[in-house]
């Protein structure tokens, strides 16, 4: 059989550049609008009007950014509507000309990133020397541009108010539940947010404007902790009525902050240290060891002065925590030379074992004194510490460390290319490494695990005026994350050296085998769970966009692709590894109506060790050591903010997104077919079926069919009743990941069925028999991989114990993304001292739902079209 197609390169494979240049080319031939939010930047736009309330065509509108110096300028059209965007967030002042009037200025206009701002200036008939200034405080604090419900939190809220360290970096989402209608019901955990009462997990990150993508969960909430606080500028959140070029039920943007013509910089540390903790109520003794240290310096100003500006940061964090003393049980130095004198059980040679009349038996070995035959098992205990008691359980304690340090830094440069051109550069990176294992015994049996995880995120912003009334912004964001996690006996070579065979080549003939004891008096387990593996997430999202501004109509029309990829490397492993029981060193019942059977309270499981009688043992062969999941998405959508009086203004948007669901990058992947017929099941439908193109399989690279349905509609008004009072209004339907399509910790598909074993030995008397013998090695068995269509085929007369789990994918439906409907009725009215009322109901209605997918109304029950079957509902 053959399985191809598909780079082989699972860190980074060729991208679709074909769709790329689609994606970047197609907006070109149409207008846009709200390019400007697209971007993470704002907007300021309104009519020019006389004092009589005549339209004024032709005024020029200049917008000074007062930190950089940069201006953006634009004629009035005939209607006299003015749209300044892709503005960056900060303090602008508004100047307006016209011959025959006099000049209009504007000062210290404070602009957030994803702001329309809706500012409408009256013209009087003047002189150029007549200049009308208008102090910031007077302008209104009204929303008047759209029906969204959004909520900006400054800087300067960073600053003033506290964010506790709490075991990592003070999070940039912080102050994420001061926004109304954003709640926590996961219990303090930021992946559990709601957004109006909709779905968890459903909202989207964005960082300046551009999405923090990531298959391992939805949103991308796992990719804030490299972000430090200190470089935010804005937090931008919006709970209803997302428009059209963002979609998540509900967004949260995050803004960096950029380099001025002024030199600006800080040097700051927060300490959380046990010297400054209270002791609890039952606490005795010293007060348990925290110290948590975040530091840093950040810095920013002028390359050239009013051209290009840098911004850059470090930010280091370390916690240390120490540990209540730990008492685990090893064996005595006594046990290790087969000297179990000291022990209250007794201990019987299963060499002795004898059967009559139906009647098993075993000899006790004389004075508890167990032989140690078996030569690996030697070498397995020859490493361990001596014991720190005399008891013969919870003789070894240790305190250990735990803690991590976190270093991440960031550089951005912000440069006016040319007069129409302006791009912003960003690169950060940050690393994550433990201070120490975090565990009581010493390797090689320590049950620890080494690890690395290491971020980057890089950015590229590129906005180009073609002329004053048409822009075009380019974006592109790329993250990866590297998540390494390795055995610290990793590199030597045990089995080998402990003359252990039969385990698979790769990671389990490298590291310390893993050993498990049951029973009583049995001793701590050693290399538990620890074997190693990586996680490597990567997206890269591309989107341009391109602005128009006609008459009353501002449009945008836009368009993103995304690439998601997660690489996981998962090498064979141990499941229980190799487990010793009491039982095969116990003795019989010999009355009682159990006569015969093993009696529990004998044996013991290390002297079954000394033996080298396996009870069990069990482990993953993986014949494909990486896979490299992939996901795409492409979309296309316009927004048309209109403005149709000054009063009124009415947003109308559409979205269309064709989402497609997991892909393997080699096409290592095989589902449940349900339809097919099975040869080892009297041809009744059902096989296992394997993506690629070879005999047993589908010639596609995937069974589940996409879904090209997915519209998001997006409507709203706002409406200024009173110049103090403004009704906005607005619903939307967004879409987030689910099913197929990532973003719930998929990673391979619905599997590797036929890729993999888990070979299982077990004792076939409970114990009166090993599984085998430690010194024969593991017994064999047949190594993956199994290419068939009737693997795992089992309950039948052909195959009656060959049983087997199946994955299955629901083909149909799991393509489709969760959606939600948002409305949203606010009500707002201003009153002195720029004192402001919000009214807002908003409501939210959640279909296909769930991480993992939904399957519409019938969602967790049984889709009616099988209640035919009756009864045979009940048959497994």
């Amino acid at each position: 059989m053959t399985q191809t197609t598909g780079s082989s390169n699972l860190l980074w494979p060729k991208a679709n550049w074909l769709a790329i240049m689609l994606c970047l080319l197609l907006p070109l031939f149409s207008a846009g609008r709200a390019l400007a939010q697209a971007a993470g930047t704002g907007t300021i736009q309104g009519i020019v009007q006389d004092t009589s309330g005549a339209n004024i065509g032709g005024a020029m509108v200049t917008a000074t950014n007062n930190g950089t110096g940069f201006k953006s300028t634009q004629t009035t059209s005939s209607g006299g509507t003015y749209v300044l965007s892709a503005l960056p967030p900060g303090d602008y002042n508004l100047e307006v000309s016209m011959a025959g009037f006099a000049p209009y200025l504007q000062q210290h206009i404070a602009l957030d990133a994803l702001t329309q701002l809706g500012l409408n200036v009256s013209l009087k008939v003047g002189s150029e020397q007549q200049k009308v200034v208008v102090n910031s405080t007077d302008l209104p604090e009204l929303y008047t541009e759209n029906g969204t419900v959004e909520n900006t939190i400054p800087q300067a809220t960073y600053e003033a108010l506290p964010i506790a360290m709490n075991g990592g970096p003070k999070s940039p989402v912080g102050f994420l539940t001061l926004v109304p209608g954003v709640s926590q019901p996961g219990g303090g955990d930021p992946f559990g947010l709601d957004f109006n009462g909709g779905t968890g997990v459903s909202a989207q990150i964005y960082l300046n404007g551009l999405p923090l993508v990531s298959s391992e969960l939805q949103g991308g909430w796992e990719n804030l902790s490299s972000i430090s606080t200190e470089d935010i500028d804005q937090f931008q959140v919006i709970t209803s009525g997302v428009p059209a070029f963002y979609d998540g039920q509900g967004i949260a943007n995050l803004v960096y902050k950029s380099g001025t013509n002024h030199f600006h910089g800080v040097v700051f540390e927060n300490i959380r240290n046990t010297a400054f903790d209270a002791k609890g109520y039952f606490t005795r003794g010293p007060t348990p060891v925290e110290h948590q240290n975040e530091y840093g310096a950040a810095v920013g100003g002028p390359i050239w002065r009013d051209r290009i500006f840098f911004y850059g940061s470090y930010d280091g964090f370390k916690v240390v925590t120490g540990s209540s003393p730990t008492f685990v049980t090893i064996p005595t130095v006594a046990e290790r030379t087969g000297d179990f004198s000291a022990f209250p059980n007794v201990i019987y040679d299963p060499r002795t074992t004898t059967t009559v009349n139906g009647v098993t038996t075993r000899t006790p070995f004389p004075g508890n004194q167990v032989p140690v035959s078996s030569a690996v098992a030697a070498k397995i205990q020859s490493y361990l510490p001596t014991p720190q008691n005399s008891s013969l359980s919870n003789n070894y304690f240790n305190t250990y460390t735990n803690g991590y340090t976190n270093k991440a830094y960031m550089a951005k440069v912000d440069a006016g290319l040319s007069h129409g051109n302006r791009a912003s550069f960003l690169f950060q990176r940050s690393t994550n490494v433990p201070l120490a294992l975090g565990t009581v015994l010493p390797v090689p049996y320590s049950s620890a695990r080494t690890s690395q995880a290491i971020q980057y995120i890089a950015q590229v912003n590129d906005t180009q005026i073609i002329t004053p009334k048409l822009l075009n912004l380019l974006g592109v964001n790329f993250l990866r994350v590297s998540s390494i996690n390795g055995n610290p006996t990793a590199g030597g070579g045990w089995p080998a050296k402990l003359g252990l065979t039969g385990l698979p080549d790769g990671q389990l003939t490298d590291i310390f085998p893993m050993e498990t004891f049951t029973g009583p008096n049995s001793p701590t387990g050693w290399d538990q769970g620890n074997t190693g593996f990586a996680e490597i997430p990567a997206s890269e999202v591309v989107q341009d966009n391109v602005q128009w501004v006609k008459g009353r109509h501002s449009f945008t029309f836009g368009g993103q692709v995304i690439f998601q990829q997660e690489n996981l490397q998962l090498p064979s492993q141990w499941n229980n590894g190799m487990v010793f029981n009491n039982s095969e060193t116990g003795g019989f019942l010999t009355s009682g109506p159990s006569a015969g059977s093993l009696d529990p309270t004998t044996g013991n499981s290390y002297a079954s060790f000394l033996l080298g009688l396996v009870d069990n043992a069990s482990f993953l062969d993986a014949s494909v050591q990486g896979t490299g999941g992939r996901w795409q998405n492409y979309a296309m959508y316009v927004q048309d903010d209109w403005k149709m009086s000054p009063r009124l203004t009415v947003n109308i948007g559409l979205r269309y997104s064709i989402p497609k669901p997991f892909t393997e990058v080699q096409n290592r992947t095989s589902w449940f077919n349900p339809n097919f017929p099975n040869t080892a099941a009297s041809n009744y439908p059902g096989i296992i079926q394997f993506a690629g193109h070879g005999t047993d399989s589908c010639n596609c690279r995937t069974n589940v069919a996409t879904h090209y349905l997915t519209f998001g509609p997006r409507v709203g008004f706002a409406y200024r009743v009173t110049p103090v009072t403004v009704v906005r209004s607005s619903f939307a339907i967004v879409h987030y990941n689910g099913g197929a399509l990532g973003g719930n910790g998929e990673q391979q598909g619905v599997g590797l069925q036929g890729y993999s074993a888990a070979p299982s030995f077990s004792t076939g008397d409970g114990g009166i028999t090993p599984a085998f013998q430690l010194d024969n090695g593991i017994p064999a068995y047949q190594h993956p991989p199994f290419f068939s269509p009737t693997l795992a085929t089992g309950y039948t007369t052909e195959s009656p114990g060959d049983n087997g789990s199946y994955s299955y994918d629901r083909p149909k439906t799991a393509a489709r993304s969760p959606y939600t409907e948002q409305w949203a009725l606010t009500l707002e009215r201003e009153f002195r001292g720029s004192f402001v009322v919000n009214l807002t109901y908003a409501g939210t209605s959640t279909h296909f739902t769930g991480l993992d997918g939904g399957v519409g109304i019938y969602s967790n029950q049984v889709d009616p079209s099988y209640f035919k079957l009756g009864s045979l509902l009940n048959f497994q």
